[in-house]
């Protein structure tokens, strides 16, 4: 088979499996970063790495995304993200019921 064969293929044809195949990528790379970002913020650094390193064509991604998200029990969003500090809520100050000596009306 010679390295031209796509090339004598109609062009409509060519043009149609570009397009099905850049959908594809597209697909998978949204898939791979919707799993990225929720193993992220599960703080879950196993499924991290897996899902950063081996590439399935969205299929590892699709499996943590609509299995093991949403079957483990981890809550989401416990922590304040990096970099920002926690909120603390300082408590009020207690009322003066008199006035401090020399301080008069």
């Amino acid at each position: 088979m010679s390295t031209d064969a796509f090339a004598t293929l109609p062009l409509m044809f060519q043009f149609a499996v570009g397009g099905i195949f850049a959908l594809g990528v597209l697909g998978a790379l949204v898939l791979k970063g919707l799993a990225l970002w929720k193993a992220a913020h599960r703080e879950e650094k196993g499924w991290f790495i897996a899902l950063l390193v081996i590439n399935t064509l969205g299929l590892l991604e699709l499996y943590y995304l609509f299995v093991v998200a949403k079957t483990t029990n981890k809550p989401e969003n416990t922590k304040p993200p990096m970099g920002v500090p926690p909120v603390t809520i300082a408590p009020a100050m207690p009322q003066a019921t008199t006035p401090p000596p020399g301080m008069t009306n």
